[in-house]
């Protein structure tokens, strides 16, 4: 009888695994309740089993002191009732321990990998189409209808789609570089050219420098040679963009350099997120505490109201203290040490796409943050979780020197 529900769990387990990458792309709602729903099952599954026990990552400890180092500033918060709820979305974190403990074999690793790959160039696809035709079938035309036309896919921003989307292309990229059949390479390469405009329509000027970071990254990894080549396709790229006609593309950059604000209002975030660090050096203002507290020391030309200081660093400081930004950068280096070694130490093929992906994706991530919180994005922090989870996986499923 117990097999028989653990059994059962364990399906549908899976079954949710699958819907939670399916549902990612397009809904949080769908999401959020899938991976709820997954976690449900593997708690009943260890609780009929009487067996508590997670698997050993070298990430583990530096999640959990991250998890106590937040926790601390919402004991220490300006407001606790605000906070604690804010803390609540670190539940999140979760996600990485589920596909963790719950993706046991390579067959099912391919999957959730396909799924991902073929709902994202879908939602690429969407949004390419609203670009050219202005058009959202659910209803958000607020940006497609701007001048600059900027898709969203299914989601109701260019900055969360953007951020998104631009941590699944460089795992399409790497698997693209390491596949070993021409069908495989051929479909690889057209999705990863649907995502790469939708990037660009996007107009997301953050989720660009991101990619160019995150692509000149992969290419150091690889060779001095693939590194000249992506140089030189991107400056070759922007050339071809400066000597068009007139183009939207064109506009987004331009304005950029023009703009007596290059950085917008960020500019006046820092400073005022400057001032509180200042004030609240150790242990921060506590969890999502900006929006309450930024009021009182924004410069005299910043905007009253703001969630974040758009900027991941910044914020860690700012919520959760230089304790909590110290634990944050250790984690940072640990997961760039852990993705470095499985990447090294795996023979050629598609697990060393997977991880060479994920190195591009992850300094892809961290730079477009560098404007933007967009480790505060539900929908893009969630596809993190899941895809460094994945690469941890690798060791356990594989043969790694």
């Amino acid at each position: 009888m117990i097999e028989r529900i653990v059994k059962y769990c364990d399906w549908l387990v899976g079954a949710f695994l699958i819907l939670f990458v399916f549902w990612s792309p397009i809904s949080i709602t769908g999401t959020q309740t899938a991976v709820s729903f997954a976690l449900l099952f593997w708690v009943i599954g260890m609780l009929v089993m009487r067996r508590f026990q997670l698997m050993r990552t070298p990430l583990n400890i530096p999640i959990a002191a991250f998890l106590v180092a937040a926790a601390i500033g919402v004991i220490m918060a300006v407001d606790l009732k605000h906070s604690l709820k804010g803390y609540m979305t670190l539940g999140w974190i979760s996600i990485f321990f589920l596909f963790v403990n719950n993706v046991k074999d390579v067959t099912q690793f391919k999957r959730l990998i396909r799924i991902l790959i073929i709902i994202t160039t879908i939602a690429g696809a969407y949004a390419i189409f609203q670009h050219f035709t202005r058009i959202d079938f659910f209803g958000n035309v607020k940006y497609v209808q701007r001048s600059f036309a900027r898709s969203t896919g299914f989601f109701n921003s260019p900055q969360t789609f953007g951020n998104y989307i631009l941590l699944v292309l460089p795992v399409v990229f790497g698997l693209s570089f390491y596949s070993n059949t021409r069908r495989e390479k051929r479909w690889l390469q057209l999705s990863g050219l649907i995502i790469l405009t939708a990037i660009i329509f996007s107009y997301t000027r953050g989720v660009w420098l991101g990619l160019i970071g995150g692509l000149i990254f992969m290419a150091i990894l690889r060779s001095k040679k693939l590194l000249l080549l992506v140089v030189t396709g991107i400056i070759v790229g922007s050339m071809f963009l400066v000597f068009l006609p007139p183009s939207r593309v064109t506009q987004r950059v331009v304005g950029t350099f023009k703009s007596e604000r290059p950085v917008g209002d960020r500019i006046y975030f820092w400073q005022g997120s400057l001032r509180i660090i200042r004030d609240y050096p150790i242990t921060g203002l506590g969890w999502e505490g900006f929006r309450i507290v930024y009021p009182k020391y924004k410069p005299a030309k910043g905007r009253q109201l703001v969630c974040h200081a758009h900027n991941n660093f910044i914020d860690m400081a700012v919520d959760s203290g230089l304790l909590g930004l110290g634990i944050f950068l250790w984690l940072l280096v640990t997961i760039y040490k852990v993705g470095f070694h499985i990447f090294k130490e795996l023979e050629q093929g598609y697990f060393k796409g997977i991880a060479w992906g994920f190195l591009g994706s992850f300094t892809a991530f961290l730079i477009a943050g560098l404007g933007q919180y967009n480790f505060g994005d539900s929908e893009v922090v969630m596809l993190f979780y899941f895809l460094l989870a994945m690469v941890m996986v690798i060791p356990r499923i594989v043969k790694v020197k």
